[in-house]
C-alpha cells in the first residue's frame, strides 16, 4: 500500500487475528524491492523488444544443438512457424549438402566458447541463402546455453557477386583494348574473349564467329571457341535460323530459351541438351551496319542469364565490335600499304628500265648498242626471257631484225626474215598499236613462234617518233609469267624513247655525212688555196733556177733556190697543219695538257720549231674551260706557224684561286695591232669571242720583229658573259 503522506512510498502491510479479538498488523517498507522489479520487469522489456525487432535472427540452443526459444525475425527468416523451430536443430537448417559437417561446427563451438563463420542455410520452402553466423555460450538458471545470432547476407552476397562480375567485365574489355593496342589478330582477340566470358558467367561454352560478305552471301571467316572440344557446333545457330539471322542482321540479340525448339532446323538439339548446352544467345558484333561477327554464349540453366550478365556480355559485344573494326582497318592500312609498295617498286622498275633506256642513248651513238640495252632493260623489268626490235631498213624498206635477246641462233634466223601473214609483227605495224596474244598456241598461224624458248604469248608495240613508223619492240612472255596494263604501258613509254634514239641517231648519221661532205669541200679549199697554189710556186721557183743554170748566173740560181726551200717548209707546214685537223687530239680523253703536247709534238715539232708547255701542268679543269683555252691555243699557234715564222713557242699554263690563264708566246716576226684591228682578221675575232662566252679575258700583246704573246685568263667557274670592257684592245 501506499501510505498517503509519503508518496513513492511502498509498504507491505500484514494482519495477523490474535483471539479473541485483536487483529495483530505487521507493517514492512517494501519501497527498495518494488523499485527493483519495475526496473527489472523494465529491462525484460527492453530486452524483448531487441530481440523482437533485431534484423537477426536469434535462437537459443541447448548444448546437444536442439532449439530452445527464437526470436519472431527467424520465423520470418527461415519460414517456419515458433512451435515448428523449437522442435528442431541448428543443424536443420543447414543446406542439406553442409548438414554431414553440423557435428564439426557444434564441436568446434563448444571447444572455442563461440563460433563466428558464414555459411549456407535453407528455408521450409527449400530456399537457399547465405547467412553470416554469430555464437556464443551463456548461462541461463544454471545451465550453458548457446545464444545463435544469424544474418541474412544474401544482399552482401549479391552485391560482392555484382561487384566481382563489374570488375571481371572490366578485365575482360582491358584485354581486349589492350589486344587491340597491341595490334594482335582478330582470332586472337576472340579467343582471349571466348575464355574470359566463360569465367566471367561460367557458361560451358562460348564462342565467336567471324563473318564475311560475298556478294549478298554471309560466308565464315573463323571461329574462335572455348573448349575447342565442346560437342557444341562451330557455326552460330543464328545462320540455321531465317528468324535468328534477321534478328541479328537488324542488331538484336537472339535468345534461345529451349535449344530443343530447333529441332526441326538443328539435328543435334537434343544431343546438346542432353550435353548440357541448353539455351544460348548470340549477340550481333555489327560494323557500319553490317554483321560481321557473332558472339555465342551457351548456358546450362534455361533461366540464365541475369540482366547483370546480359548487360556485361553486351559491353563484350560491344569491344569486339571495336576489336573487328579496327582489325578491318589494319587490314585496309596493310592492303593500302602492299598496293602502294607494289606500285612503287612497279614505279621504280618502269624508272630504272626508262633510266636504262636513256642512259644507254646517251652514252653511246651505237644504235645496235642502245637496242641491245634497252631491250635487255625491258626484259628485266618485265621478268621474259625473249625479246626482239624490228626496224625498217634496207632497200625494199621492209623490217628487219636489228636487236635479240634470248634466242637461238635458227629463231633469230627466223625472226630476221619476216611473212607478213605469219608474223605478229607485221600485224602491229597493221593495227599500228599494241598487239597482245594470250596464247599463240591457238593461232595455227602462229605455230612456228610458239618454239622461241618457253613463250606463250606475244605482246608487241609500235615504234614511232615524230609520227612516223620506225619498226617493232616485242616481248614473248614465258610461262608464269602475268603481264599488266602497267607492263604494256611501261613498254610503249620505252617504244617512244627508243623512237626518239632511233630518229636522233638517224639524224647523227645524216649530221655526219653532211660535215663529211663539208669537211670535203673544206679541204679541197684548203689544198687548193694553200698547198696548190704553194706547189705551184715551187714549180716556177725550179723552172726560174733552172733557166738561170743554163744561162751560168749561178748567184741568181742559189737565191731562186733558197726562195724554193722556204716555200718548200711553208708548204711541209701546211700540209702537217691539214694533217693534224684531219685527226684532231681527243681532248675528253687526253685533257687540256695532253692535248697541247700532241698538237705541238704532230706539227710543231715536225715543223723544226722549238714547242714547249710549261707551268701547273698537272692541273685538273672543267670540260667546258678546257674546250675554250683548247681552241683559242689552236687558234694562236695556227697564226704562229702561218704568219709568224716563229723558231720557238712556249706555252704556259696558271691556275690562280679564281682563274686560270694560257699564254702562247713566240719569238716570230710579230704584227702590228693597229692594222690588225682595222684588217678585223676572223682568227683573232674567234679567240676574243671563245674567251669572252666563258666570262674571261683575251689580251695580245705583239709588234713588228719582237714576236707575238696571246694570254687568255677565264674564271675557273666560267660559264658566264663576258661584257665590251673584256676584250681586248686588238
Amino acid at each position: 500500500m501506499l501510505p498517503d503522506d509519503r508518496p513513492g512510498q511502498h509498504l507491505a502491510v500484514t494482519y495477523v487475528p490474535v483471539p479473541p479479538d485483536l487483529v495483530m498488523v505487521h507493517t514492512e517498507d517494501i519501497t527498495e524491492r518494488k523499485q527493483l522489479e519495475e526496473a527489472l520487469r523494465a529491462r525484460h522489456e527492453l530486452y524483448e523488444t531487441l530481440v523482437e525487432t533485431s534484423m537477426d535472427a536469434l535462437f537459443v540452443e541447448d548444448s546437444g544443438g536442439r532449439l530452445l526459444d527464437c526470436n519472431t525475425r527467424a520465423c520470418e527468416m527461415y519460414g517456419y512457424s515458433k512451435q515448428e523451430l523449437l522442435g528442431l536443430a541448428m543443424a536443420d537448417l543447414l543446406a542439406e549438402e553442409l548438414r554431414e559437417s553440423a557435428q564439426d561446427l557444434l564441436e568446434r563451438e563448444h571447444a572455442m566458447g563461440g563460433l563466428h563463420t558464414k555459411t549456407l542455410n535453407v528455408t521450409k520452402g527449400g530456399r537457399v541463402f547465405p547467412v553470416e553466423v554469430n555464437t556464443c555460450t551463456v548461462v541461463i538458471g544454471g545451465q550453458d546455453r548457446i545464444v545463435v545470432f544469424v544474418r541474412d547476407i544474401t544482399e552482401c552476397v549479391q552485391a560482392e557477386e555484382a561487384l566481382n562480375h563489374y570488375i571481371g567485365r572490366l578485365e575482360i574489355l582491358r584485354q581486349i583494348d589492350a589486344a587491340i593496342a597491341d595490334g594482335r589478330s582478330m582470332e586472337e582477340i576472340a579467343r582471349m574473349a571466348s575464355r574470359s566470358i566463360r569465367r566471367l558467367i561460367s557458361c560451358p561454352r562460348a564462342s565467336v564467329a567471324l563473318l564475311g560478305r560475298q556478294d549478298a552471301d554471309v560466308t565464315l571467316l573463323a571461329v574462335s571457341a572455348e573448349p575447342e572440344t565442346s560437342p557444341g557446333p562451330s557455326m552460330p545457330l543464328a545462320l540455321f535460323s531465317a528468324y535468328g539471322t534477321r534478328q541479328l542482321a537488324r542488331g538484336a540479340v537472339w535468345h534461345v530459351e529451349d535449344i530443343r525448339v530447333l529441332g526441326d532446323q538443328l539435328a543435334s538439339a537434343q544431343a546438346l541438351w542432353e550435353a548440357g548446352l541448353c539455351a544460348l544467345q548470340e549477340f550481333p558484333l555489327m560494323v557500319q551496319g553490317e554483321l560481321a561477327g557473332i558472339l555465342t554464349v551457351w548456358h546450362a540453366d534455361p533461366s540464365s542469364p541475369g540482366a547483370m550478365e546480359i548487360e556485361g556480355l553486351r559491353d563484350v559485344a560491344d569491344r569486339l565490335t571495336v576489336a573487328i573494326r579496327q582489325s578491318q582497318l589494319r587490314e585496309q592500312a596493310r592492303r593500302q600499304t602492299d598496293e602502294m609498295e607494289h606500285r612503287v617498286r612497279a614505279r621504280t622498275r618502269d624508272l630504272r628500265a626508262l633510266y636504262e633506256v636513256a642512259t644507254a642513248a646517251s652514252e653511246s651513238l651505237d644504235l645496235r648498242l642502245i637496242l641491245d640495252r634497252s631491250l635487255q632493260a625491258v626484259l628485266e623489268a618485265l621478268s621474259c626471257q625473249q625479246g626482239t626490235i624490228h626496224l625498217f631498213g634496207g632497200e625494199t624498206d621492209a623490217l628487219r631484225l636489228a636487236a635479240q635477246r634470248g634466242l637461238a641462233p635458227d629463231q633469230a634466223a627466223r625472226l630476221g626474215e619476216l611473212a607478213a601473214e605469219r608474223a605478229p609483227m607485221q600485224w602491229v605495224i597493221e593495227c599500228n598499236g599494241p598487239l597482245m596474244i594470250s596464247v599463240l598456241a591457238t593461232d595455227p598461224r602462229l605455230s612456228w613462234i610458239a618454239g622461241v624458248g618457253d613463250a606463250i604469248a606475244y605482246l608487241g608495240l609500235p615504234i614511232h617518233a615524230r609520227g612516223k613508223l620506225l619498226g617493232v619492240m616485242s616481248v614473248f612472255v614465258g610461262d608464269g609469267t602475268e603481264l599488266s596494263t602497267g607492263d604494256v604501258a611501261l613498254l610503249a613509254s620505252v617504244a617512244d624513247r627508243l623512237g626518239l634514239a632511233i630518229e636522233n641517231a638517224q639524224l647523227r648519221r645524216q649530221t655526219e655525212r653532211i660535215a663529211t661532205l663539208e669537211e670535203r669541200e673544206r679541204l679541197a679549199r684548203e689544198l687548193h688555196d694553200v698547198v696548190a697554189q704553194s706547189l705551184y710556186s715551187l714549180c716556177l721557183f725550179a723552172e726560174a733556177a733552172k733557166e738561170r743554170a743554163t744561162m751560168g748566173q749561178l748567184d741568181e740560181m742559189k737565191a731562186l733556190l733558197n726562195d724554193l726551200s722556204s716555200a718548200a717548209l711553208h708548204t711541209l707546214r701546211e700540209m702537217r697543219l691539214l694533217l693534224y685537223q684531219l685527226r684532231p687530239a681527243d681532248l675528253a680523253k687526253e685533257g687540256l695538257v695532253g692535248a697541247l703536247r700532241h698538237r705541238l709534238n704532230t706539227v710543231e715539232h715536225r715543223s723544226g720549231i722549238e714547242a714547249r708547255i710549261t707551268g701547273d701542268v698537272d692541273v685538273s679543269l672543267s670540260s667546258t674551260v678546257e674546250e675554250a683555252l683548247y681552241r683559242i691555243a689552236q687558234e694562236a699557234l695556227s697564226n704562229s706557224l702561218r704568219h709568224g715564222q716563229a723558231g720557238q713557242v712556249v706555252l704556259r699554263l696558271a691556275v690562280g684561286d679564281d682563274n686560270v690563264t694560257l699564254e702562247i708566246r713566240d719569238d716570230g716576226q710579230g704584227f702590228d695591232l693597229a692594222t690588225a684591228r682595222a684588217q678585223g682578221g676572223m682568227g683573232l675575232r674567234n679567240m676574243r669571242e671563245r674567251a669572252a662566252e666563258m666570262g674571261g679575258r683575251l689580251t695580245i700583246e705583239s709588234s713588228q720583229g719582237r714576236g707575238t704573246l696571246v694570254r687568255a685568263c677565264v674564271p675557273l667557274a666560267a660559264g658566264g658573259r663576258a661584257t665590251s670592257d673584256q676584250y681586248d684592245s686588238i
